[in-house]
């Protein structure tokens, strides 16, 4: 029963994590270009998530000071929830002519503060999570991960979009604000105020672990982490394995209303469809981790990536047919959804104890940055090449993901065995 908590209190803040950013990512960009917007600036609108980027900076002290008198995972988690509500419900305020027209700069300024409040969620959630587990379940953890990531994007770059045109921009706000409150429920009810134990509990299985905060100074704390054996390979590696699909994936919807979709198409194909299909791929990610291995998962995973979105390729290039774009669709969510576990899966290997929370998000750091440099060329690389020759060309990048986790096998090993 306890471990079921457990579970619900993951999935639900993995849920608040990807609804705001499933309507950033999903929805924003079909609207935007449905409204007449370049391909270049919907590209360059990818810098508004550099919160994901930079939340290394501010992740130490999520993990040396508490809020107020709350456990410190909780007390972060709960604020910055809360700052996320009031955001979308500030949204709310104005009709959606108004945010794309003369509120423009306002809109900017709400949507970098709605990632920078959803990323200091996502340090104290991941931080919960690693310390939680044992190193045996931590597939599992991520297939939860991404599994809520990706329920939280149906209801934000799916149902949102779908809905707009009948509920209006702002009841479609207000609606989102609320049921990202409702995703707070199970943490603020489940864990006691005064719940602090060691992460070796965790290995039991049951309950959700809170460390005390950490003893270490902020620098002494980065100063641990660049003096890690390999450190700097491992940059490499997170930098690169994930660069191809953000360059791809962030012209998908562009493509989509090029091609003729419309705003509600692009909802039920990629905000449902997809994100269904993304459910499924972390399911099967979190099932294959432990029996390939992390060396050999990570290699498969890599490979089917780059074969699905050089599908996309032949796609725009003409060679598939139009009738076949759903099921491209679900092959690329699918196997986006397992390169994915397959990272995640070892860099929750590479977190020391009292850490977490700095050690994994100055990893998932780099892949956000590698996907925001991606993301912010990738409109250009579209317009210059077309969308096919676009899609080939993140299709081949994918398989530097491949050929550097086989040059480092041994080191990634090492870490995995950790």
């Amino acid at each position: 029963m306890a471990a079921k908590r457990q579970l619900l209190i993951l999935l639900s803040l993995y849920v608040a994590q990807g609804l705001p950013i499933g309507f950033f990512t999903q929805a924003m960009p079909a609207i935007m270009r449905d409204a007449g917007v370049e391909l270049k600036y919907i590209g360059l609108m990818s810098l508004l998530a550099l919160p994901w980027a930079l939340k290394i900076v501010w992740a130490p002290i999520l993990d040396r000071y508490a809020v107020a008198s709350m456990p410190l995972r909780k007390g972060w988690i709960l604020l910055a929830n809360g700052l996320a509500v009031t955001t979308v419900l500030v949204l709310s305020f104005q009709p959606l002519e108004w945010w794309l027209g003369s509120g423009i700069v306002l809109t900017m300024l709400l949507l970098f503060s709605l990632n920078v409040f959803a990323a200091s969620q996502d340090i104290s959630t991941d931080a919960l999570a690693i310390e939680s587990v044992s190193a045996d379940q931590r597939g599992w953890i991520n297939g939860i991960q991404v599994s809520g990531y990706r329920i939280g994007m149906i209801i934000g770059g799916g149902a949102i979009l779908a809905w707009l045109p009948v509920l209006g921009w702002q009841f479609a706000m207000v609606l989102m604000a609320f049921i990202l409150m409702l995703t707070s429920l199970p943490i603020i009810f489940s864990i006691s105020t005064n719940l602090s134990v060691k992460s070796k509990q965790a290995e039991q299985g049951g309950e959700l672990v809170h460390l005390e905060p950490s003893s270490q100074g902020v620098m002494d704390s980065w100063k641990g982490l660049f003096n890690r054996r390999g450190i700097w390979l491992w940059v490499g590696l997170l930098f690169i394995y994930k660069s191809g699909d953000a360059f791809g994936t962030a012209m998908l919807k562009p493509m989509m209303i090029d091609k003729g979709y419309q705003l509600t198409d692009v909802a039920v194909i990629i905000g449902s469809y997809g994100v269904i299909a993304g459910l499924i791929g972390a399911i099967l990610g979190a099932l294959l981790v432990k029996p390939l291995g992390r060396i050999k998962a990570l290699l498969v995973f890599a490979v089917l990536q780059s074969i699905s979105l050089s599908l996309y390729g032949l796609y725009g290039i003409g060679l598939i047919p139009e009738s076949s774009f759903i099921a491209l669709c679900v092959i690329e969510h699918v196997t986006g959804a397992m390169a994915t576990i397959g990272l995640f899966t070892i860099m929750m290997d590479y977190c020391r104890e009292h850490h977490a929370g700095l050690d994994y998000s100055f990893q998932s750091c780099l892949v956000v940055i590698s996907g925001l440099i991606m993301g912010a060329l990738s409109g250009f690389s579209a317009e210059g090449l077309g969308y096919g020759w676009h899609f080939v060309l993140a299709g081949s990048l994918t398989l530097l993901g491949f050929v550097w986790v086989f040059w480092q096998r041994k080191s990634i090993a090492l870490i995995a065995a950790k």
